[in-house]
């Protein structure tokens, strides 16, 4: 989110938690969306590209928003690996659906090219001791943390 705010995209983002919906707002998002609410309502039908995270469980919710010939751009899948949808959903609207995982070198090149030109920093959630590592995991698991969580190794 912040790197789409620092490049000057118009940033709505949708979350189940008020507080990282706040937090969202906070940091330059235009709108925060609770998750289960109606996306097209709430966009008051403006159509938009889209980054998912999420997978299943709000990809029928992406679909409806897309713009034509939008892109939805797919990095996630925390709610699961299997979708299942309208393929007339995909094709009539001509959306272009598009998987990436970590990027080529010479574009993790270019954004810490951004990252430094921005002065974006991580938001972190909580530090714990390596002993903490369980924790830590079952805040992560918990979908708890607003921003990363890290480990400390003393």
């Amino acid at each position: 989110m912040l790197m789409a705010v620092a490049a000057g995209a118009r940033v709505s983002v949708t979350s189940r938690s008020e507080v990282k919906r706040k937090t969202a707002l906070t940091r330059g998002a235009e709108q925060a969306v609770d998750s289960h609410s109606n996306w097209s309502e709430v966009l008051h039908g403006e159509p938009v590209d889209l980054l998912d995270s999420i997978g299943p469980a709000t990809f029928g919710q992406a679909l409806e928003v897309i713009k034509p010939e939008g892109r939805i751009v797919m990095f996630g899948a925390s709610s699961g690996d299997r979708l299942e949808f309208p393929a007339r959903s995909l094709f009539f609207p001509q959306t272009s659906l598009i998987g990436t995982s970590m990027g080529s070198s010479e574009e993790f090149g270019d954004m810490l090219k951004i990252i430094e030109l921005h002065l974006i920093r991580p938001v972190l959630d909580r530090v714990f001791p390596i002993h903490d590592t369980a924790e830590a995991f079952r805040r992560m698991q918990q979908g708890e943390p607003v921003g990363n969580i890290g480990t400390r190794m003393d």
